[in-house]
């Protein structure tokens, strides 16, 4: 697996598109691999830093850097797989992930359960505690940011808009079982992959 950053220019109008549009953006990663996301096995999140947004990807292989656009520069590339064979249980890391805890409401008349966000402080943690057992992980400390929201737009006959609340976690864990691991920083963590959330970021040495 490998850990990519690239660097985009705000000035560019593409770009500014793709930080106010998810689907966008989704498009925008999957174009630097040229397949879909699960394909590639793509992770990534974003953020602004001053006049430029830093992008950070897992991929299974290395970005073709001939498809960055205008406005794009590859700023670092490492590959994860010595360090993520060197895992072991009770390993202990820094971590920052993007996610939007949620709830699943049935509704009558409708087949699939509905996705809906937890309001409550406390229930997101524990939705976290849970997802991270699962995981292999346990949390040792966790801080949480105020929510941002993502919207993205759809066609109508594909479920139209959507905005999704997510926050920004931070803190240490510690491994509990480094085969699930391993799986879940390859895999992700929560819903919205397609939309930067999911990518669980460490601290390497």
């Amino acid at each position: 697996m490998y850990l990519t950053k690239i660097e985009m220019d705000l000035s560019s109008p593409g770009v500014r598109a793709a930080l106010r549009d998810g689907q966008k953006m989704h498009r925008l990663v999957c174009g630097f691999f040229g397949a879909a996301r699960k394909d590639a096995e793509i992770l990534y999140r974003y953020r602004v830093n001053g006049i430029t947004a830093e992008v950070y990807l897992y991929s299974a292989a290395p970005l073709d850097r001939t498809r960055l656009l205008p406005g794009m520069r590859f700023a670092g590339e490492r590959d994860l797989t010595p360090l993520l064979n060197a895992m072991r249980e009770n390993d202990t890391f820094q971590f920052q992930l993007v996610t939007a805890p949620f709830r699943k409401i049935a509704e009558p008349g409708v087949k699939n359960s509905r996705r809906r966000a937890i309001p409550e402080r406390e229930e997101r943690f524990a939705w976290l505690e849970r997802k991270a057992a699962q995981a292999g992980f346990r949390i040792c400390s966790l801080q949480e940011t105020p929510a941002e929201k993502l919207s993205a737009n759809h066609a109508a006959q594909s479920g139209g808009s959507l905005t999704v609340d997510a926050y920004t976690y931070t803190g240490v864990l510690q491994i509990t079982d480094a085969d699930l691991f391993r799986q879940a920083v390859c895999c992700g963590i929560g819903a919205e992959k397609a939309y930067g959330h999911g990518m669980l970021m460490l601290k390497w040495g």
